[in-house]
């Protein structure tokens, strides 16, 4: 049961990660060639 605030933690983790690849696949290509 020690594990549950990790794996919670870890489903966080990739939801951020989900949203953040949604944002920059809605960026145009100059904006995200800026960041890189």
């Amino acid at each position: 049961m020690s594990s549950a605030p990790a794996n919670r933690e870890h489903e966080f983790a990739l939801k951020v990660r989900r949203a953040l690849d949604e944002r920059t696949a809605a960026l145009p290509a100059a904006t995200t060639d800026r960041l890189a």
